[in-house]
């Protein structure tokens, strides 16, 4: 894998179809179908992106998880994520059994469930991955 490639792992919310905040309201209003989040096993880092629905649908810029540890990338590498309630965790492993840095972090995705009686959808609430 070159040094440009990210390794994805398979944690995406799928958030129907919702209106993204606008920065300029004279901009046309975006559908969000999807908020990916994906570990950059090279520098373990966690980044996100939304996918839109446009006439063919675009990723957005990704970011860095906003307040997602700094992990030491020679030491420490992401591993499994799991998603539930909005709420992705995010696992970290160490190369030292635990000693150096090891465990969890729990990121809001910024997605919640909107009860409509007898179904649901997920809804965003706004943020982007913190």
């Amino acid at each position: 894998m070159s040094s440009s490639c990210f390794s994805i792992c398979a944690a995406i919310v799928i958030l129907g179809v919702l209106v993204c905040p606008l920065v300029n309201a004279a901009e046309p209003k975006a559908s969000i179908l999807s908020r990916v989040f994906y570990q950059d096993s090279e520098n373990a880092t966690l980044y996100w992106a939304d996918v839109s629905a446009t006439d063919a649908p675009a990723l957005s810029k990704p970011a860095v998880v906003d307040g997602f540890p700094e992990l030491d990338p020679a030491k420490q590498s992401l591993v499994q994520m799991r998603i539930a309630s909005g709420m992705l965790l995010v696992g970290v492993r160490d190369e030292e059994d635990g000693e150096f840095q090891s465990g969890w972090v729990l990121v809001d995705t910024g997605v919640r469930e909107e009860e409509h009686g007898d179904h649901s959808h997920l809804v965003s609430i706004g943020g982007r991955g913190h």
